[in-house]
């Protein structure tokens, strides 16, 4: 994928989510940290053809997000310089891990990536601030995939991830790297152990 049409991508999703992003209290409309993670980052994903991938364009979408901002006047709920993007490569799957700024609202996410896949939909999953319920409603992490903006399914609560690194662990150890492995299968999901003192 060119970097044209990355740009071409990115205007034709902004202009379809500029009234949902539009702010009644203030004369700008708003791009915000939720419209990238789980609107753009997916459309981008399944743009990208297994194959015939230019990494760089998708390493580097900061360029692209600014032009945007300033071409359709639109006000960043984010500080794009905050977002890294690294290639990584696991064994025969690569992909590119993403480092979003630090989560202020459920469900934003802490870390995206995209996993390229050798069949004809990359996946692109995300770690997303939640809160666990019940007596103590304290903050957690879940692991959520997103195939298309408004197709989201959740694969349940998981380990908190300090770098994108362990992130591509968690992916890895619960087998989201496989693009053969069908997630209609059991143990989809990890579970988080109480550990109590």
């Amino acid at each position: 994928m060119k970097i044209k049409s990355l740009f071409t991508l990115l205007i034709f999703a902004l202009t379809s989510i500029i009234a949902v992003a539009q702010d009644t209290d203030k004369s700008k409309p708003v791009f915000r940290l939720y419209d990238l993670e789980y609107q753009i980052m997916p459309m981008i994903a399944n743009s990208a053809i297994p194959g015939e991938l230019n990494e760089e364009a998708l390493t580097d979408i900061k360029p692209v997000i600014n032009a945007l901002a300033e071409g359709y006047s639109l006000e960043l709920e984010f500080n794009p310089d905050e977002i890294v993007a690294q290639p990584f490569v696991r064994g025969d799957v690569r992909g590119i891990v993403y480092t979003f700024p630090e989560p202020f609202k459920m469900p934003l996410a802490k870390f995206g990536a995209i996993v390229f896949t050798s069949v004809t939909e990359n996946r692109y999953f995300t770690l997303e601030s939640s809160l666990k319920f019940g007596e103590d409603e304290s903050k957690c992490w879940v692991l959520g995939e997103t195939s298309a903006p408004g197709n989201h399914r959740n694969f349940g609560i998981v380990p908190d991830c300090d770098s994108p690194e362990a992130f591509i662990d968690l992916l890895e150890k619960m087998d989201k790297l496989n693009p053969s492995k069908s997630d209609t299968d059991e143990n989809t999901s990890i579970k988080i152990e109480e550990k109590e003192k």
